[in-house]
């Protein structure tokens, strides 16, 4: 599997340091009840995209239930050229000739990569709620895995005051 880079938790604390004394309040909206559903082995499925072709299986090292979601590949792989990479060619990931298109994602924290996925998807007024700092570092960290600063920037940015 490609694996993007990223920074781990202990070797970045001087980053979320300086993360955290930078954002001082976020207060947008309240998040609306998200609709979810179980798929047929019971593991949560959140619907960012009901009509999508893709399910990220997330999470199953950092929580004791992963969490699939059903996306838009193509929303993916326009917004990332990580995605994009992912996806296509002779990778891992890339679509099967038959069955199901999942990509397992083990490490990913699915709270924040939820949002980001939210993000890229269009549905801003799902994203756009109050978010501790802790939760905005794992989305900034889960955005630079992915390539995807750019899109998350505005919608993390805009209910904060320095």
């Amino acid at each position: 599997m490609m694996e993007p880079k990223s920074s781990s938790r202990r070797s970045s604390k001087s980053t979320r340091d300086n993360i955290i004394t930078s954002i001082t309040t976020v207060a947008i909206m309240t998040k609306p009840n998200s609709s979810s559903q179980r798929n047929s082995i019971g593991i949560s499925q959140p619907s960012i995209d009901p009509d999508g072709d893709l399910v990220l299986s997330v999470g199953f090292e950092t929580t004791f239930e992963p969490i699939e979601f059903r996306v838009c590949s193509s929303a993916m792989t326009r917004a990332s050229p990580v995605w994009k990479r992912m996806l296509s060619g002779q990778w891992a990931e890339s679509k099967p000739e038959t069955g199901e298109w999942i990509v397992i994602l083990p490490e990913d924290n699915p709270n924040a990569l939820e949002t980001v996925l939210e993000i890229v998807h269009c549905k801003l007024y799902k994203s756009m709620f109050s978010k501790s700092t802790s939760d905005l570092f794992d989305i900034t960290v889960t955005a630079n895995k992915y390539d995807l600063i750019h899109c998350t920037l505005l919608s993390l940015t805009s209910g904060v005051r320095m």
